[in-house]
């Protein structure tokens, strides 16, 4: 490829580029478009922001556990009552 290559009058790389093209020296690939492309971002966003709070909600579970306090399962979803209104009674116990 290179020896090819390199009896090119002008070496650029758009000139390199065309080369490879006109040898068959690449590949197809495949490029998604860009509304997939943002889908996935906010899929992997959404997915980075659960798993945090899910720590978070941990973190405060331990510290709690450490002063007698113990959370129980908290629900998600279609339940109302979540993290915050379970651990609201624990958070009385602290000034």
């Amino acid at each position: 490829m290179r020896v090819s290559l390199s009896t090119m009058r002008n070496k650029t790389e758009r000139n390199d580029a065309r080369g490879v093209m006109r040898l068959g020296w690449y590949r197809a690939v495949h490029v998604k478009n860009i509304e997939m492309q943002k889908m996935r971002s906010l899929l992997a966003n959404r997915k980075l922001l659960k798993r945090k709070l899910i720590d978070l909600e941990n973190h405060i579970r331990g510290t709690l556990r450490a002063y007698g306090l113990l959370v129980g399962a908290v629900g998600r979803g279609g339940t109302k009552r979540g993290f915050a209104s379970s651990s609201s009674t624990a958070i009385r116990y602290f000034p």
